[in-house]
């Protein structure tokens, strides 16, 4: 599937269902750090209306990916992929109890966040 069409798929899914409440993107291990650029940017530019918080999982040892990101203006929270599902869950339930938006992730630690 293209990224144009996922897109235009998710925002759908996400305009129908209103009990949804956060997003998480998960980054392919197979793209480049320029084109993780491109996908996480499409992917604002698509669901900046939702204004929703979103959870960013990194592939496993792409570290400075996170810097990249944010330095390009993702305000999400960072995890990497093999993060254990239970600190996932804590840290959607406790983005939820705070009512966090978009910018949780940058509003939560500062520019500075790092990744869990």
């Amino acid at each position: 599937m293209s990224l144009a069409l996922a897109l235009v798929e998710a925002k759908t899914v996400l305009q129908e269902n209103e009990e949804i409440k956060f997003v998480i993107l998960a980054i392919d291990h197979a793209l480049s750090d320029d084109e993780c650029l491109g996908y996480v940017a499409e992917y604002r530019r698509a669901m900046a209306w939702s204004r929703l918080p979103a959870l960013i999982l990194l592939p496993d040892g792409r570290d400075e990916l996170q810097v990249k990101l944010v330095a390009d203006g993702a305000m999400s929270r960072f995890m990497f992929e093999s993060t254990d599902s239970a600190n996932i869950i804590e840290v959607i339930n406790k983005a939820l109890a705070e009512n966090l938006d978009f910018s949780w992730g940058v509003a939560a630690v500062g520019a500075q966040q790092t990744v869990e």
